[in-house]
């Protein structure tokens, strides 16, 4: 994709600077900007797995975290 964007780039430059013939340019940086959007949505990256760098705090965190209302109801309940 960034190949294209750079063709497409240098036939705009050509355009602008009078260069005869210059439609190549635009014919293949057109080809490579749609075939490189079709390979990055198609073939997206997968998500990186976790680190595990604050499972540490992570843990810590859950402990420390209110009960939610209705398992307390439920004890409530049993007793």
């Amino acid at each position: 994709m960034l190949v294209g964007l750079i063709i497409l780039m240098l036939f705009v430059f050509a355009v602008k600077a009078g260069v005869d013939k210059s439609e190549g340019m635009l014919l293949w940086g057109l080809l490579a900007l749609a075939l490189g959007a079709f390979l990055y949505f198609r073939f997206p990256k997968p998500p990186p797995e976790p680190s595990g760098r604050f499972r540490i705090l992570k843990k810590g965190n859950k402990r420390n975290q209110p009960r939610p209302r209705w398992e307390e109801e439920e004890q409530e309940e049993d007793r």
